[in-house]
């Protein structure tokens, strides 16, 4: 495995019931529906956001930082089992046929060495009076044409009995960022679904704090957060720790048109990562056609 796969890695933070995420700062006026369609392209999204952040009404305060989940992919490896995928993209282990279920429509899969998984979120929500799972089926999907789906997936053999409170796990595979963001999403896929990387602790919450800056485009955040970073990681982090560091330094300089910045740090990356490679689903054209120069200079 490269660097450049386990970068993602370093930024873990473990526990959490979702594929991948993004986070989000809550300007002001903001509504969940706003965020809803930048996101996703959608404002009827804005229930699948409430409810994956615990939020008791639709009311949103500035400052707030939202998780936003997106659907993830995964390859399979050595050692994976549909257990230990379920605790890390779902947090909880027992989840391990449905989660299989989800993935490949068979509760009784088996998992192959180096196929690709798709892997979506998992929300946790309790029916409230007079609901039933097609009226669930049409808050998080849009339509009522999931509930026998969501009556499978949650082993009810009867949904006219279904009592309020009764918990009611909805899979979202199709939470695909919209538009512009598909490049965002790509570049922190599974940040907060792998498992912890080795190296320094103590750089692991400020990294994934000051990538997400840069990725919700808080750019002037993001720089001083960085280079804050600079020093310490490069002279006490791991491998993985500096390419992270060094490559969103270059993004950001790039943002600013900060060239001779940006190839300073684009040549200290190679030498950390001399095989490093990006292309045009995971990197802005304008950052690709920037360090094409510094090769050249």
């Amino acid at each position: 495995m490269t660097r450049l796969a386990l970068l993602a890695l370093l930024l873990a933070l473990p526990g959490l019931s979702a594929a991948s995420e993004l986070t989000h700062q809550v300007a002001a006026d903001e509504t969940l529906g706003d965020i809803a369609q930048a996101y996703y392209g959608n404002v009827a999204r804005a229930d699948v956001l409430r409810f994956y952040n615990g939020l008791d009404s639709s009311v949103i305060r500035e400052g707030t930082e939202l998780r936003i989940p997106i659907r993830d992919q995964h390859t399979v490896v050595a050692g994976d089992s549909w257990s230990v995928l379920a605790l890390r993209y779902w947090g909880d282990a027992s989840l391990q046929r449905k989660l299989a279920e989800h993935c490949t429509g068979r509760p009784d899969a088996t998992l192959q060495l180096g196929e690709t998984l798709r892997i979506g979120a998992l929300i946790s929500y309790r029916l409230g009076q007079g609901e039933t799972l097609a009226s669930v089926s049409r808050r998080f999907y849009g339509n009522s044409a999931h509930a026998e789906e969501l009556a499978r997936f949650n082993r009810v053999k009867n949904p006219r009995r279904l009592r309020v409170g009764y918990r009611v796990l909805v899979p979202l595979a199709d939470l695909a960022p919209a538009g512009a963001l598909a490049t965002k999403a790509t570049m922190i896929a599974a940040v907060s679904a792998a498992p912890r990387a080795s190296g320094s602790a103590s750089f692991q919450k400020p990294m994934r704090r000051a990538v997400n800056t840069y990725l919700d485009g808080r750019y002037d955040q993001a720089l001083e957060q960085l280079e804050g970073l600079r020093s310490p990681v490069l002279a006490r982090g791991d491998a993985d720790q500096q390419v992270v560091l060094l490559e969103h330094l270059v993004f950001v300089y790039t943002a600013f048109d900060r060239t001779d910045s940006a190839c300073e740090g684009y040549r200290a990356l190679l030498q950390l990562e001399p095989e490093l490679s990006w292309d045009r689903d995971r990197v802005s054209p304008k950052i690709l056609d920037l360090v094409a120069g510094c090769e050249g200079s």
